[in-house]
């Protein structure tokens, strides 16, 4: 349809994606300010399944069309990899690093090369293969596991388009009912990763279910785009948050089926609410929020060493002794992360991706 080959990208669900990598990060650090105790803080981790929607929808969109033989296909793999190893790989280098000064000057207590930071987990993750039943935590860089059950997710897409792509439609919402299945048949026991919290054991699953069912909101899309009515989109989002901040045990599953209607009715940026969206600071935080997602783990693990030297460490958070000096520390970190996030976009990102692709067009070129 022609709507879907005008439109080179989706403005209002890049910004979103920015600003609910947010939450993400707000999970994972330890600091005992005012939002910490949030639900909407507390169940961040549900925000990875929006990544998991939108990617599915904006590669179906993107290469649904464009992948027409082996040669292609190939491509389009050496292209996502491009784009998602070079960050992951140099925030690996980065824990590694860590690792190899703690064991050259033991600046704390910790043994290096243990547990989740194990040497054998150095290699899986360079193959981007270590949540896919290769470990047995989460190891070094632990948010990576999505990067790793997404790589999957291009690859099985790869597949289906390339060898059944009649069925193709069908086929993304049996990967998608599937992925539902595992998840409530094999989701790990454990409360703190129980259900839809789970990553290197059962998160290739929760990728699957996300990613395709984008795919599905893509066509349905491109049959029956939004009217752009700002109450829809409105009502859509505050569904979305208020999911985030009730859902625990079982319900946790349905986080991506109500993700899926708020991507479909913000792709074309054609109502109120998605115009607003596309504000240029929030879009700029999309384009980067791969970095945010990436980089945050690194600079926690740095601030959790510095506060168990000062002793500020109280209750497994950091606690400055005044909750309004502990939201400044707080509102420091996001800022230091959007930064290094902005910075790594555009030295390691970007130019990745731009080398990767000249190269591939040369290689096309007839001799």
């Amino acid at each position: 349809m022609s709507h879907t080959v005008a439109q080179p990208r989706f403005l209002a669900l890049d910004a979103l994606r920015g600003a609910l990598a947010l939450f993400v990060v707000l999970f994972h650090l330890p600091v005992a300010s005012h939002l910490r105790d949030l639900p909407l803080v507390m169940h961040g981790y549900l925000v990875v399944d929006y990544f998991f929607v939108l990617s599915g929808f904006v590669i179906a969109h993107s290469y649904g069309q464009r992948i027409n033989d082996a040669v292609q296909g190939r491509d389009f793999l050496i292209k996502r990899v491009a784009r998602v190893w070079p960050l992951h790989a140099v925030m690996l280098g980065a824990f590694v690093a860590l690792e190899v000064v703690r064991a050259l000057t033991h600046f704390d207590a910790v043994p290096p090369f243990t547990g989740d930071r194990a040497p054998g987990g150095i290699l899986t993750n360079l193959l981007m293969v270590q949540a896919l039943g290769t470990e047995d935590s989460q190891t070094w860089n632990g948010p990576a596991w999505a990067v790793s059950a997404e790589m999957l997710c291009y690859v099985v897409f790869a597949g289906l388009i390339l060898w059944a792509r009649r069925w193709s439609l069908i086929l993304a919402g049996l990967m998608a009912t599937i992925g539902l299945a595992i998840l409530i048949l094999y989701a790990p026991p454990e409360p703190w990763a129980a259900w839809m919290n789970t990553t290197w054991r059962t998160g290739w699953a929760r990728a699957l279910y996300g990613f395709f069912l984008g795919v599905v909101v893509y066509r349905i899309w491109t049959v029956r785009p939004p009217t752009g009515r700002g109450w829809q989109e409105t009502g859509l989002i505050l569904i979305a948050l208020a999911f985030i901040w009730v859902a625990v045990g079982p319900w946790t599953v349905l986080a991506s089926l109500v993700f899926a209607p708020l991507v479909w009715v913000l792709a074309g940026d054609r109502g109120r609410v998605a115009r607003a969206l596309t504000w240029a600071p929030l879009v700029k935080l999309g384009d980067i929020s791969y970095g945010v997602y990436l980089i945050h783990m690194f600079i926690i693990t740095l601030m959790v060493i510095a506060a168990r030297k000062l002793d500020l460490m109280h209750d497994r958070r950091i606690d400055l002794g005044s909750v309004w000096l502990n939201d400044l520390l707080m509102l420091v970190f996001l800022a230091v992360v959007i930064g290094l996030a902005a910075l790594s976009y555009r030295f390691i990102e970007m130019p990745a991706r731009d080398a990767v692709s000249a190269w591939l067009k040369r290689r096309s070129r007839p001799s």
